[in-house]
């Protein structure tokens, strides 16, 4: 069987597959080293939102140099297609592992958690947050080290993001209330979800999991807590129990801080607890920050245990060299130093196909980042906020009269135009001191989504019963139809005319609420018609795109995946039926003449 390749890599099997791409296990042409390839999927090679989301990971990546984490070796681009390699791990991840039966052991959590907040302190210390921290993205490797794993939908501090407030992004089990709200994300947004972890892998099951996708979101943003965690797993002990559910306390202020923190005490409970009638020394090694491992551990299931001594705990790399084993060597070769890192969408106008190894040079420094991680107090904020007061007191006058400025305000509210419910006085300032600008119709677009959102947030809590007067069928279709439209703009936008149609043609009386309710439909009809033909018209570019792509490609396999992925994702909009249909056609085409070369040979 002929390998595919993908720039120097030769591909050779299927890791996994997931929402933007595929993970293959690879070999670079002039090396022995097997590597882990993520490629984006050909179809959305050619939508730039996509683009932006997968060197955003490669991004991350890049800033982020730890054992516990999964370390990026190279990235480019072929005819096209964006991949990256990354470290090629020899084993599961903690959702495969719960999936085949291995029951987790409390004082094994306890390890996992410190592990896992030792990679991930290094990642906030560089003001990286993972925001999608699962089992599934938590590799296990062979000596029981762990990896963090997926960073496509991690965000920077303080950075612009194609990821904007209102955007839910992550898996709805593990994460953040404060993200399936769709609001800021921050440290300790990750520490909610390792908290989420270690509850489903000592429960069995995640903890706000319910029999649909609603009532989980709405255990999750509830105020009631999950069910506690030593009445679902006996066996896990008091002060492990509470130090997990102060992770997931709903409100982020009530979470421990930072993951070094968290380490900390892991390690602490850890000291707490006897097993066996034995008591585990807790002396956190040198009181660095750099390592919350404890001095002494019962291995268990960890090879060549035997070699470690009782009083100086070896590293998961001593203990690889000891065993003899060296398959991670690739992630720490010396390459060849560049003295620049690679501004990724300028070698790609510059480069159509490129190829970039990683070198420690391109790496983000400790000594370059603005973020640290401090548990000791000062004085200073005291002193700075003093001083703060002070200048409002004297200046506060002068900033009252003075008109915002237009470029900042207009900043704010297109950083926020997914949530316009909170840019409500920004809106007003703008409509107030420029109504005469350029920018006036979108933040004009933007009051009326902001009116349409409150009206449909007045509606679900009267659906839910907070209200004097329930629902009427006029009120009730609208909001059905609104949030069909949060997952299918088309269906939606074809429910909310036919309740327009209906309504001007019955002779049935209308109430104060009915009228309400059709005038916002008729709101919504607009803005939503400009959204649907947007979508339609990039939709119909990006399928095109992708015929021309196949065309062009060397590879019949290539060719395939964007005939397939073009069918698998258009086939439900009605308004792609004949594009869908020309991707059948080719894809048969492409079939029929591997069909044909496959008998000749045969013939021959």
């Amino acid at each position: 069987m002929t390998m595919q390749k993908l720039g120097p890599f030769e591909l050779i099997r299927v890791l996994g597959r997931g929402g933007m791409g595929t993970v293959y296990e690879a070999q670079e042409k002039e090396r022995e080293e097997h590597v882990a390839v993520k490629a984006l999927a050909p179809t959305f090679s050619f939508d730039e939102h996509f683009r932006r989301r997968f060197e955003a990971e490669i991004d991350a990546l890049l800033a982020l140099d730890h054992k516990n984490i999964v370390r990026l070796l190279s990235f480019g681009q072929d005819q096209g297609n964006l991949y990256f390699a990354m470290e090629l791990i020899n084993g599961q991840s903690l959702y495969q592992e719960q999936k085949k039966g291995h029951v987790f052991h409390w004082q094994e959590i306890i390890e996992i958690g410190i592990q896992v907040c030792e990679g991930l302190r290094h990642a906030h210390e560089r003001g990286i947050i993972h925001r999608d921290l699962k089992p599934g993205n938590l590799m296990v490797d062979s000596y029981r080290n762990i990896k963090i794993a997926d960073f496509g939908i991690a965000k920077s501090f303080g950075k612009s993001s194609f990821t904007s407030e209102g955007n839910v992004l992550g898996t709805m089990d593990f994460m953040a209330p404060e993200q399936a709200r769709g609001n800021h994300a921050d440290a300790r947004s990750d520490l909610f979800s390792l908290g989420a972890v270690m509850y489903s892998l000592l429960a069995g099951k995640p903890p706000f999991l319910k029999k649909t996708v609603d009532e989980t979101f709405e255990a999750l943003l509830s105020a009631a807590p999950p069910p506690r965690l030593d009445q679902v797993a006996p066996d896990t002990p008091q002060p492990l129990a509470d130090l997990i559910h102060r992770l997931m306390e709903k409100e982020p202020q009530r979470r421990i801080a930072t993951a070094m923190a968290t380490g900390r005490q892991l390690a602490h409970v850890l000291g707490q607890i006897q097993v066996d009638s034995r008591k585990i020394d807790t002396e956190v090694v040198g009181q660095s920050p750099e390592d919350f491992r404890l001095q002494s551990t019962d291995f268990g299931e960890c090879e060549n245990a035997s070699q470690v001594d009782s009083n100086d705990f070896e590293t998961s790399e001593n203990l690889t060299r000891r065993a003899g084993q060296h398959k991670d060597e690739i992630a720490f070769k010396k390459l060849p130093e560049n003295k620049t890192r690679p501004d990724l969408s300028e070698v790609r106008k510059k480069q159509p196909d490129y190829f970039n190894e990683v070198t420690q040079q391109q790496r983000i420094k400790t000594s370059e980042i603005p973020v640290n991680e401090r548990d000791t107090g000062s004085v200073w904020p005291l002193l700075v906020a003093l001083l703060v007061v002070m200048a409002m007191l004297v200046g506060g006058a002068w900033f009252a009269l003075r008109p915002p400025s237009r470029d900042d305000l207009l900043a704010e509210l297109r950083a926020n135009e997914n949530s316009p419910t909170k840019i409500q006085d920004e809106i007003r300032q703008f409509q107030r001191w420029y109504a005469d600008d350029t920018e006036i119709a979108f933040v004009n677009d933007l009051q009326t989504k902001a009116e349409i959102e409150k009206y449909c947030n007045s509606l679900r809590m009267r659906a839910r019963g907070s209200g004097k007067r329930p629902l009427s069928s006029t009120e009730a279709m609208f909001l059905e139809y609104h949030e069909i439209a949060k997952t299918d703009i088309y269906d939606g936008l074809a429910q909310m005319r036919s309740l327009l149609i209906l309504s001007n043609t019955s002779t049935a009386k209308r109430t104060d609420q009915d009228n309400k309710a059709l005038g916002m439909a008729e709101r919504v009809v607009i803005q939503w018609e400009v959204v649907a033909e947007d979508g339609i018209s990039k939709g119909t570019r990006q399928i095109k795109d992708g015929f021309r792509s196949a065309e062009n490609s060397p590879s019949k396999n290539a060719a395939r995946e964007i005939y397939e992925s073009i069918i698998g994702i258009y086939s439900p909009q009605p308004w792609a039926s004949e594009l869908v249909k020309d991707a059948r056609r080719r894809l048969d085409e492409l079939n029929q003449e591997e069909d044909n070369d496959a008998e000749s040979e045969i013939d021959q």
